[in-house]
C-alpha cells in the first residue's frame, strides 16, 4: 500500500508524547518474550525490559501533555472538572494528572496488576473491565482517551471498543498501532510484545469510516517511535 500524507488528515493529532528525533533500536522480541509479556503482571510492567516497560513509573509527563491534548481536542478545555475516561489506564498516571489539573477522571483497565500498584490516592478511580464492554451509561464522559491500549485486542474487539468509546463519550482521542511504509510493518511486528491489530494507516481510516468514528486519532508507527529502515 502507498503511504499517506498524515499532515492532510483533519482529525490526526500528534500531541508530542513521542520524540521521533531520538533514534531507537527496534528490538527483536522472541516468542518467549511475548508469552511472558502477555501475562500482564510484574514482568511486563516492572521486570526486565525485554518483557515490557522495564519499570513503569510516573515521570510527570501527563501534567504537561494532558492540557495540550485537551486543547487540541476540545473547544472548552479551560473549564475545570471535565469528566474524562482513560481507557487503558495502567497504573493511573493520567487519572492522577487529571485530578491535579482539576478534572474528574476514571480509569479502565482490562487486567488487575497495574491497578493493584496504583497510587492509593487514585486507586478507587480505577476499574477493571473489558475495553469493549464499558460499565457506563451513554455520554457519561465529555472526553475519552485510549492511548496505546486498544491495539492489544483482536479486530472485532477493537471495533467494539471504538463503538463503546463513541457511546460513552462526547469526544475522544485514540492511538492505534500502524505502519505507513512497508518496512514499518515488519519492524513493528518484530518489536511489539502485545500488538495484535496492526494495520496500514489507510486501513485504519477505512475502519474509522466503516464504524463512523469521527473522533481524534494518532497512528503509532515505527517512524514515530524513532526506528529506521
Amino acid at each position: 500500500m502507498k503511504p499517506i500524507d498524515l499532515t492532510k488528515l483533519t482529525n490526526y493529532i500528534d500531541f508530542g508524547y513521542f520524540n521521533s528525533s531520538i533514534s531507537r533500536k527496534s528490538l527483536n522480541r522472541s516468542i518467549l518474550d511475548k508469552i511472558k509479556a502477555w501475562e500482564l503482571d510484574h514482568d511486563y510492567y516492572d521486570g526486565d525490559r525485554k518483557y515490557g516497560y522495564g519499570g513503569f513509573q510516573d515521570d510527570g509527563r501527563w501534567l504537561r501533555l494532558l492540557p495540550k491534548l485537551l486543547d487540541l481536542c476540545l473547544e472548552n478545555y479551560q473549564q475545570k472538572n471535565i469528566p474524562i475516561l482513560d481507557l487503558g489506564c495502567k497504573k493511573g498516571f493520567l487519572v492522577d494528572a487529571a485530578a491535579k489539573l482539576g478534572h474528574s477522571a476514571i480509569g479502565i483497565e482490562n487486567h488487575p496488576y497495574p491497578i493493584s500498584k496504583a497510587n492509593s490516592k487514585i486507586k478507587h478511580k480505577l476499574i477493571e473491565s473489558p475495553y469493549h464492554h464499558l460499565p457506563f451509561t451513554d455520554d457519561s464522559f465529555e472526553f475519552c482517551i485510549a492511548f496505546s491500549s486498544i491495539y492489544m485486542q483482536n479486530l472485532k474487539d477493537v471495533i467494539n471498543t471504538i463503538s463503546e468509546i463513541k457511546r460513552v463519550s462526547r469526544s475522544s482521542f485514540i492511538s492505534v498501532a500502524a505502519y505507513n511504509e512497508e518496512w514499518e510493518k515488519d519492524s513493528f511486528n518484530r518489536w511489539t510484545l502485545l500488538g495484535t491489530t496492526v494495520l496500514h494507516c489507510s486501513e485504519w481510516l477505512d475502519l474509522f469510516n466503516y464504524i463512523d468514528y469521527k473522533g481524534k486519532y494518532f497512528f503509532t508507527t515505527p517512524s514515530i517511535l524513532g526506528f529506521t529502515e
